[in-house]
């Protein structure tokens, strides 16, 4: 699955803004990442604190899984159970796939949802 963004101008309006958060008291303790919808621009913030390097999941792979999971919400999906199937919007990490990869399932999903 690839997805394709268009160069960013001063006459385009962002749809989806990525930025960095180093926090690690409360709301932001032992969050890695977030998504917030909104009007106009939704926003995806990655926790630094955990996800930096030498932190915890401060590797290639957890920041790709975890990056990948909070884009799956602003494309619209839900959290799903990892008792039914593997899947990167599994509620915690270490129930998704390592590799950060979308799994047979997620592409699935976004065929259904996206076309």
């Amino acid at each position: 699955m690839l997805l394709k963004f268009p160069t960013d101008d001063a006459g385009r309006i962002a749809d989806l803004e990525w930025s960095d958060v180093n926090v690690t008291r409360p709301p932001w303790k032992g969050v890695l990442g977030r998504w917030k919808g909104r009007g106009g621009t939704d926003l995806l913030k990655l926790n630094k604190a955990y996800l930096g390097p030498g932190e915890r999941y401060g590797d290639r792979g957890s920041r790709r899984m975890i990056a990948a999971h909070e884009l799956g919400h602003a494309l619209g999906f839900c959290r799903k159970n990892p008792s039914r199937y593997r899947s990167l919007m599994a509620p915690y990490s270490f129930d998704m796939p390592s590799n950060g990869a979308p799994t047979a399932r997620d592409r699935r999903n976004y065929h259904a949802l996206w076309g």
